[in-house]
């Protein structure tokens, strides 16, 4: 039977800095496990510059792979797929498509490679430019014959070619660096990663098909700035798990009418680090069919904490806070509102802008007919 985790979200600021090698890099991403039987191993390899504006001609990567789970020569039985990524899309006038892609040139017993050929159009301009940020060059599936078998991917570096276009097309950086990950010391083997719009705000849920020395997740939240934490302690993974575990966390700091995108991030107990997705959701308006009042959040709380309520139509809204003896301390709504989801943060001070003590208190709200009473908790 799964077990499934659940958690709450706080948020802080997640900063890092980057520097790459010389030339072009190649690396693994978003590696995952889908599918039952067959089970398919699909991941992207990612390129990047040492100098952003770096034309992308003729490449050409070679990936290794574990015989054991996947069978002798799996690209002559055409188990890989391969479709291009962000940097070959794109089409030249008349000629047809700017990048040829060239699905498993070669069918050596553990490894196959895929070469772009780049069709000169007469500009130097008409080639994609790489950046110093990894983007996806290819997407490849793979059937896993034996689900029980890691994919062992790496790179043959001394065989791989990255070209930047010129006028010739002969520009090569030689050798190409690699990031040689192989994805069996991966801590978790991810089958699906999703965002849904809830009520009290962005359910996030994800389910590991297995994991080895995982010591837990991170998430990260961007609305069209920069990445940021969303869960204050590392989420505990299972550790070592052959089974499938379900995961949810509730991300209730969103917005009405904004798109959120999110990604996850496992960690190994040896410090290797594996990101996927990004998933996207649009946190738009939400009309609850009911009144409801949530349980305030953080609770117990100090300095403060924020109420959440929703209104299935427009409704005259009060919202009160009361001691333990039934004195009200503070009224913090009245007002006509809109249907919708609202929030409304306390700071734990009365009416006179005056701290007030630690304690038990009661917030009130009323919205035309409907009545409800929450309990909360200060501890200064």
């Amino acid at each position: 039977m799964r077990s499934i985790h659940r958690f709450m979200a706080v948020l802080l600021i997640a900063l890092a800095g980057c520097t790459w090698a010389t030339g072009i890099t190649f690396t693994f991403g978003n590696i995952r496990v889908t599918g039952s039987a067959p089970k398919v191993i699909e991941f992207d390899v990612l390129a990047q510059a040492s100098e952003n504006g770096t034309f992308l001609g003729d490449t050409q990567v070679y990936i290794n792979y574990n015989t054991l789970g996947f069978g002798e020569y799996i690209a002559a039985n055409s188990k890989v797929t391969v479709i291009k990524g962000v940097l070959l899309q794109g089409e030249v006038p008349i000629v047809g498509p700017k990048y040829e892609l060239i699905n498993t040139l070669d069918n050596t017993i553990d490894r196959f490679s895929v070469a772009a050929n780049y069709r000169f159009d007469g500009s130097l301009e008409g080639a994609n430019p790489l950046t110093t940020a990894p983007q996806s060059l290819f997407s490849v599936a793979i059937e896993i014959l034996d689900p029980l078998q890691t994919a062992g991917l790496s790179f043959a570096e001394d065989l791989m070619v990255g070209q930047q276009y010129q006028y010739d097309n002969t520009a090569k950086y030689d050798p190409v660096n690699a990031d040689d990950q192989d994805d069996s010391s991966l801590p978790v083997q991810l089958n699906s990663f999703s965002a849904t719009r809830q009520a009290h705000g962005i359910e996030l849920v994800w389910t590991t098909e297995s994991e080895i020395d995982n010591l837990g997740f991170n998430l990260f939240r961007s609305d069209s700035g920069p990445w940021i934490q969303i869960n204050g302690a590392l989420i505990p993974g299972a550790g070592r798990s052959s089974e499938p575990i379900d995961y949810i966390f509730f991300d209730n700091r969103v917005e009405n009418d904004r798109i959120y995108c999110y990604q996850l991030e496992d960690l190994s107990a040896t410090g290797l680090r594996q990101v996927h997705g990004p998933v996207a959701v649009d946190a738009g308006a939400f009309i609850p069919a009911d009144y409801l009042l949530e349980q305030n959040y953080p609770n117990p709380f100090n300095p403060q904490t924020t109420l959440s309520y929703g209104l299935p139509e427009q409704s005259r809204v009060i919202l009160d806070i009361f001691n333990l003896r039934g004195e009200r301390v503070a009224r913090l709504i009245d007002v006509e509102q809109t249907a919708g989801m609202h929030t409304v943060l306390w700071k734990a001070e009365n009416d006179l802008g005056t701290p007030v003590s630690s304690g038990v208190y009661f917030y009130s709200l009323r919205a035309n007919k409907y009545h409800a009473v929450g309990k909360m908790v200060l501890t200064r």
